[in-house]
C-alpha cells in the first residue's frame, strides 16, 4: 500500500490534456483535475484508491486502471491479482464499510489495514478471483446488451402517427366517484396529500392526517371547477375536495402509463370549459375523448403504455444528458464542510441594497402572458400565474422574495424576470450571485417561525430582521464560502438525480 504524494491543487499547473488529479471526492472516479505531468509525482494504475478523507467521500473506493497524481488523502493498493474486474468488484464490496467513518472519526491508515472484507472464497477459502471477474465480465456484458436494445427503441421510436383513434364517452371508460369537502379550518395537519382543484404540485393542495369516504389511490383526479379539467394521476393513498373528480377505468387495470396517456387526452377538452361552465359530472359523462383503438374498435391500452413508456425514456436519457453536460463543463466546487464556520447576524438592510414591496394585481385584471407572476405560495417558487401585464406592476429579476402575508416568510431565488404581487417583497443586491441567493434563501426563510396570518412582515419589520451568516476572519459576510456551499450542494443534487434515473432506465427505481 502507498500514500499518494501530492500536497494539493494549488501547488500544481491545471491542464486540460494533463494527467488526472485525485482527491477526497466521491464523483468522478475521484478525478478533481487535470494538471501537468510531474513523474515525481506520478503513481501507476491498475491499483484501487481508498479515500481517507473529507466530507461526504471518507470511505470510498475506486478502481484506477490509468496512471494518476494523487492527494495524501488518498492510499493506493496494490496486488498481482488486480484487474478492471477484480478492482471493480472490490471497491463495491468496500464502499460498504464507508458509514464507519465521519467527520470526527477519520480513515486513518491504520483503520484502512485493520478493514475486513467479505468475498467470494474457492474451495480452500481462499479470495476467488476468477469468479469475482468472471461476475464483472457478466454484469458488463448484461449492461451492454440493455443499451443495445434501448438504442433500438430509440431507433424504433413509438409514435402517435402509426395507430388509429376513436371516440369514446368518459362513462364508458371510467367510473366517477366525489370528493368530500374539507374546508381548510377542520384539516388536521398530517402526511396524507389532500387533492384541490389546483392546475401545481399534481393537484396536492395540502397534507393532512383527516379520514374520509374520498381515500384513494390509483386514479386521476379530474377538477370540475377552479382549475377546470385539470387532471393528475394518484398512484398514492390520497384524499379528494369535493371540487375533484376519481376517475378509475372499467375494463382495463390502469398503471401509470396509461393513466398519464389518458390524462393528456382528457386535457384536450381543457378549453370548452371554465369558471362559469363547469366541468360537472354530468358533463363529464357525456363528454367524448379520443384515444388510440386496436383492431376491435377497443382503446388499445398496450399502445397506450409503450408509447409512454418511451416518451419517458426520451426524458429521462434527454435530463441525464443535461446532467452530464453541466457536471462536465462545470468546474468542480470546493469541497466544504459547517464544521467550524464562524457565524454572526446581519441585518437584511446591510445585505441588500434594494428592498421593494410588490404591487397589487387583482385577478381580474391579470393579461395573459409568459412572465412569471410572483405572490405568497408555498409553491412553484412562489409562481402564481403568467402575466402580460406592462402597466401599473413592478418587475424585478436576480433577486430573491419574502411573502409578507399568506405562505408568510416563504423565501424564494428569482434569476428571470417576474412581475410581484403586493404579498412579496424582492430584496437585491448586485453583488450576489445564484449561488449566494440560494445560500441566504435558506437562512432567511427561517424567519417564517416568527411570523403568521395575523402577524404579517410589513416593511418596517423586514428593515428591522436580521439573519446569522458565514463570515470571514474580518467579521464581514463570507459570501465566497456560501457561493462554493451552494455549488457543492448543487453537485450532489445533480449526481443524485443521475443515479436515480440511472436507475429508473435499469429498471430499479
Amino acid at each position: 500500500m502507498k500514500t499518494g504524494k501530492g500536497k494539493g491543487a494549488n501547488h500544481l499547473t491545471r491542464d486540460a490534456e494533463g494527467i488526472s488529479y485525485l482527491g477526497a471526492t466521491n464523483r468522478n472516479n475521484a478525478v478533481l483535475d487535470f494538471v501537468e505531468r510531474d513523474e515525481k509525482l506520478v503513481q501507476k494504475g491498475n491499483c484501487i484508491a481508498f479515500i481517507r478523507n473529507g466530507e461526504g467521500s471518507i470511505g470510498y473506493a475506486v478502481y484506477k486502471s490509468e496512471d494518476f497524481i494523487s492527494t495524501s488523502d488518498i492510499t493506493l493498493g496494490y496486488a498481482s491479482f488486480l484487474n478492471e474486474y477484480t478492482g471493480m468488484f472490490i471497491t463495491t464490496v468496500a464502499d460498504k464499510v464507508r458509514g464507519k467513518y465521519s467527520y470526527n472519526y477519520k480513515r486513518s491508515e491504520e483503520r484502512l489495514r485493520k478493514e475486513i472484507l467479505q468475498l467470494p472464497v474457492d474451495d480452500s477459502g481462499q479470495p476467488d478471483w476468477p469468479f469475482m471477474e468472471e461476475y464483472m465480465r457478466e454484469r458488463e456484458r448484461l449492461l451492454l446488451e440493455r443499451y443495445s436494445r434501448e438504442n433500438k427503441d430509440e431507433c424504433e421510436r413509438v409514435t402517435l402517427d402509426s395507430v388509429t383513434w376513436g371516440e369514446f364517452l368518459i362513462s364508458e371508460l371510467f367510473t366517477i366517484s366525489p370528493g368530500v369537502r374539507l374546508i381548510k379550518e377542520n384539516m388536521i395537519p398530517g402526511d396524507m396529500p389532500y387533492v384541490g382543484a389546483s392546475a401545481f404540485n399534481n393537484g396536492v393542495t395540502a397534507f393532512v392526517s383527516n379520514v374520509n369516504a374520498s381515500m384513494d389511490s390509483e386514479v386521476l383526479g379530474v377538477n370540475y371547477d377552479g382549475s377546470v379539467v385539470e387532471n393528475f394521476y394518484h398512484p398514492y393513498t390520497c384524499l379528494f375536495s369535493d371540487s375533484v373528480k376519481r376517475f378509475r377505468l372499467k375494463a382495463y387495470d390502469g398503471n401509470k402509463y396509461v393513466y398519464l396517456f389518458v390524462k393528456a387526452c382528457i386535457l384536450q377538452q381543457k378549453s370548452k370549459y371554465n369558471y362559469g361552465y363547469t366541468f360537472n359530472e354530468a358533463r363529464m359523462r357525456r363528454q367524448a375523448i379520443t384515444l388510440p383503438i386496436d383492431e376491435h374498435g377497443k382503446p388499445d391500452y398496450i399502445f397506450m403504455e409503450k408509447f409512454m413508456r418511451s416518451h419517458e425514456r426520451r426524458l429521462v436519457r434527454l435530463y441525464m444528458s443535461h446532467l452530464q453536460v453541466k457536471l462536465r463543463t462545470t468546474p468542480p466546487p470546493k469541497l466544504l464542510s459547517l464544521e467550524g464556520v464562524k457565524w454572526r447576524t446581519v441585518y437584511l438592510r446591510d445585505i441588500f441594497s434594494e428592498i421593494q414591496r410588490g404591487r397589487r394585481l387583482k385577478t381580474a385584471d391579470h393579461v395573459i402572458g409568459n412572465v412569471p407572476y410572483v405572490s405568497s405560495s408555498a409553491v412553484n417558487n412562489g409562481v402564481d400565474d403568467f402575466v402580460g401585464n406592462d402597466d401599473g406592476v413592478r418587475k424585478f429579476s436576480n433577486c430573491m422574495t419574502i411573502a409578507n402575508s399568506g405562505s408568510v416568510g416563504k423565501t424564494f431565488f428569482h434569476e428571470y424576470e417576474f412581475v410581484a404581487s403586493d404579498h412579496v417583497t424582492a430584496l437585491k443586491s448586485h453583488a450576489l450571485d445564484k449561488y449566494v441567493y440560494m445560500f441566504i434563501v435558506s437562512v432567511a426563510e427561517r424567519l417564517g417561525k416568527k411570523y403568521s396570518f395575523n402577524r404579517e412582515i410589513n416593511e418596517a419589520r423586514i428593515n428591522r430582521e436580521k439573519i446569522i451568516l458565514p463570515v470571514d476572519e474580518f467579521g464581514n459576510p463570507d459570501y465566497e464560502f456560501m457561493r462554493e456551499y451552494s455549488r457543492w450542494i448543487e453537485d450532489e443534487r445533480r449526481f443524485e438525480a443521475l443515479a436515480y434515473f440511472s436507475a429508473k432506465l435499469e429498471g430499479r427505481a
